[in-house]
């Protein structure tokens, strides 16, 4: 037989201690954060829905948006980042990832994942944003899906030019994807004056949250193109789909269980 041990330290606080969060920040966590953090509640029960009504409603005003299709994840941004391409992308799917470095190629990598056409556009995030480059390309061939990084965490820049980015892609008729993990919270970010079709961020850096928390926002037109898909994701956590059963449309949008 296998003794039991005996573990101290879960007889007392892990972290007696103030913990500061030293991700992209480094942020601290304010009181009121860790107390809602001790409470432990049913995850399927009215007052649980409460706590997502508010959740949502608090992201709204975060994103700068008014779109009823907002969710919160038990997952970190790169759930959050998966929810987003699992989504939108298929094998059918073209797409273009803007990048400048890690976190920009890691929505590259998930595109290519789904077996979408995907073309990488690389830049220098320390320089101005080749917004001359952009406009040719997207003259020249059409995407359904563009992503890219707002705040790249990697190479430490931000992306200034995010706004005339999104509405040269609207105007060529794809629909924007873009990562605000490390910048929500911290830096301006206007979901609909500038036409961002799916946004998402990360807990623990601007927003002071916890780790392994995010949150994901669609706008309308970009529910609309998740609804009216004829494809079946490949993922089935994380996606939202329509199925039918004799002969009833039954929404299924996966929770966390």
């Amino acid at each position: 037989m296998i003794c039991a041990n005996n573990f101290p330290a879960l007889e007392s606080s892990f972290f007696p201690y103030e913990t500061l969060l030293m991700g992209a920040g480094p942020v601290p966590q304010s009181p009121t954060v860790r107390q809602a953090n001790t409470h432990i509640a049913s995850h399927l029960g009215e007052r649980m829905d409460e706590v997502v009504e508010q959740l949502k409603a608090m992201a709204r005003y975060a994103f700068q948006t008014i779109t009823a299709w907002i969710f919160g994840l038990s997952g970190p941004g790169s759930a959050a980042a998966e929810m987003a391409i699992g989504n939108l992308v298929h094998r059918g799917s073209r797409v273009l990832a803007i990048s400048s470095g890690h976190f920009g190629l890691r929505m590259f990598e998930m595109a290519l994942r789904h077996q979408a056409t995907v073309l990488l556009f690389e830049f220098d995030g320390k320089d101005a944003f080749p917004l001359d480059r952009l406009h040719a390309l997207l003259e020249q061939q059409d995407f359904d899906v563009v992503t890219l990084v707002q705040g790249e965490t990697s190479s430490t820049t931000l992306n200034p030019k995010l706004s005339s980015i999104a509405a040269l892609c609207k105007k060529h008729g794809a629909l924007v994807v873009v990562d605000t993990v490390c910048t929500l919270g911290t830096t301006e970010v206007l979901m609909d004056k500038w036409q961002l079709d799916v946004v998402f961020c990360g807990g623990q850096k601007g927003l002071s949250s916890i780790p392994g928390v995010s949150l994901i926002a669609f706008s309308p037109e970009a529910w609309e193109s998740v609804v009216q898909r004829k494809f079946t994701p490949t993922q089935w956590c994380y996606t939202h789909c329509w199925r039918k059963s004799s002969g009833i449309t039954i929404d299924i949008t996966t929770r966390h269980r």
